[in-house]
């Protein structure tokens, strides 16, 4: 039932590909057991209009992937929008 919830709710986020103008961000990772290894699911969302910016599977948990991934959705923008990394404990805002 969690799954269905959650392909539902991609079908509403539009994927998009041009730069421009952007408020806020909102990024979530996600862990995920794929036969036996967690790979790490890092997703971005425009929060004002619901547009996928990004999404990316990695093996690790590091430093390294989320600067690299951030700069990445920062490629999407022409300013620099407020980010908020959604975790289990809380919002984290950047």
């Amino acid at each position: 039932m969690y799954i269905i919830f959650q392909r539902s709710y991609f079908l509403k986020v539009k994927i998009v590909l041009e730069s421009k103008y952007r408020r806020c961000i909102a990024i979530d990772k996600t862990e995920l057991k794929v036969k036996g290894s967690i790979v790490y699911v890092w997703s971005a969302v425009d929060v004002d209009s619901r547009e996928l910016l990004a999404l990316e599977a990695s093996y690790c948990r590091s430093c390294l992937n989320t600067i690299k991934f951030i700069k990445k959705v920062l490629k999407l923008c022409l300013n620099k929008p407020k980010i908020k990394l959604i975790e289990v404990h809380g919002i984290y805002w950047l």
